[in-house]
């Protein structure tokens, strides 16, 4: 029989007293400057192989890989054959733990929370992709997790949040450059599965170890219409375009704004949002004034053909970014930011650009050397939290992508009740705030 989660948290070498250790890494470490920081990574196929070519890991110690698919994990393992291999993450993670200082997750979304639990608890630090969790009790947990060990360094990844553009973004709105920021709408092309039915089971390829990645989830025939990649458009697994792109798009809104929880969020739809997300939808966020910042609404739109109204100041004969981005609209002015991290921030018409040059702000909010992996990385070394961290930013992002999907999930308007993590008045929508998990991951 295969080990379950309860059994690796009863026998494991550890021991209970050994689950808060502190990272091999440490702030006093004399050596934690010059040596290489000894990594493992759960999911290594897809975008995790593409994530393990940054410059930043590469720089560092490779420990060992995780991966439920052989045929996912294949590449990466091809390129480093003496990095142990295995498919179960407890399995990788109890067996090198003197070794392994931190660990990095590029998994679907259903399974970051145990694997994020189950690293910091044992002491790692933690880089997780974005969205951080797939629910909204999930994210709390691994927000209060962290915060009760807080030389745990964690990052969120969501990479724009180090780009110097989206750093740009947040110097001119803060600074007033457009006034006072009143909407604000974003967007993406993509689009959900809009399934109404499960299809139909598949033979398991024999290369796949499908319970393990089914994890906590509840049991599902195997299909390829899940696995290995289409799982995010299945509300069981992943969040659809929103959980995709929101941590992206809105980090800029949600940073520059000061946005925490939101007054109201409603959804309109195009589509079954039944079993997965829509084939489109556009979902409204209210948000009541913070400080001397008046109220603002947030408008989401994704779908193939769902965007937001052309903005009266983009100049003649330019379009929308197909990748998406988002426009502000302020009491002196409008910004659009292109792409879905962004990677342009300019005022609208292009003549405000060069009549405002001179007096645009100078940058006040630190630049990182070397991307957003760099920023974790430096951030172990010396025991300072980076910027999408999951005790404050990243839950906080996080939890605004799925309250956007709360409204869709729900069909009904969401008043939210953060200190008790409730939809107000909205008993049904308890189901989707907290999963249900099998048995043997109620640990």
């Amino acid at each position: 029989m295969k080990p379950t989660r309860r059994d690796f948290l009863r026998n494991s070498a550890l021991g209970v007293g050994a689950l808060v250790a502190s990272p091999l890494v440490r702030a006093n470490d004399p050596d934690r400057s010059s040596r290489k920081i000894n990594i493992a990574c759960v999911g290594v196929g897809g975008a995790g192989g593409n994530f393990l070519r940054d410059k930043a890991l590469a720089a560092e110690r490779f420990v060992a890989f995780t991966d439920v698919d052989d045929r996912e994990g294949k590449e990466i393992y091809d390129l480093h054959p003496d990095v142990p291999r295995y498919k179960d993450y407890r399995v990788m993670i109890d067996k090198h733990h003197a070794e392994i200082d931190a660990v990095v997750i590029s998994t679907p979304d259903h399974s970051h929370y145990h694997i994020a639990k189950f690293a910091i608890e044992r002491g790692k630090h933690v880089y997780c992709q974005k969205p951080l969790t797939r629910t909204l009790w999930e994210c709390r947990q691994l927000r209060e997790l962290s915060r009760k060990n807080p030389n745990v360094i964690t990052q969120m990844g969501n990479q724009g949040h180090s780009l110097a553009s989206l750093r740009m973004g947040v110097e001119w709105i803060q600074a007033g450059v457009i006034g006072d920021v009143t909407e604000v709408h974003m967007w993406t092309g993509r689009s959900g599965n809009g399934g109404t039915e499960r299809p139909a089971p598949e033979q398991v390829p024999p290369e796949l170890d499908w319970d393990l990645w089914l994890g906590s989830s509840p049991a599902h025939p195997y299909s390829s219409s899940y696995a290995p990649k289409k799982w995010r458009g299945w509300w069981d697994f992943g969040c659809g375009p929103l959980g995709d792109i929101g941590c992206h798009t809105m980090d800029l809104p949600h940073w520059a704004l000061k946005l925490s929880t939101p007054a109201s969020v409603s959804a309109e739809t195009t589509g079954s949002a039944l079993l997965g997300a829509p084939k489109s939808s556009t979902i409204t966020y209210e948000y009541d004034a913070r400080g001397d910042m008046p109220p603002v609404k947030l408008v989401w739109y994704d779908g193939k053909s769902n965007k937001p109204p052309r903005p009266d100041g983009l100049d003649a004969g330019r379009e929308l970014p197909k990748e998406g981005g988002a426009v502000f609209y302020g009491t002196k002015g409008t910004i659009l930011a292109s792409g879905m991290r962004p990677t342009s921030v300019r005022l609208l018409p292009e003549s405000e650009m060069k009549r405002a040059a001179k007096t645009l702000p100078e940058p006040s909010i630190p630049r990182i050397s070397g991307g957003h992996f760099q920023d974790w990385i430096d951030g172990i070394r010396s025991g300072t939290q980076p910027g999408s961290s999951f005790s404050q930013d990243a839950t906080s992002l996080t939890e605004m992508v799925l309250l956007g999907n709360l409204a869709i999930q729900t069909g009904k308007t969401i008043h939210w009740d953060s200190d008790n993590l409730k939809a107000k008045g909205l008993p049904e929508a308890d189901r989707f705030i907290k999963p249900r998990f099998r048995e043997e991951w109620n640990g």
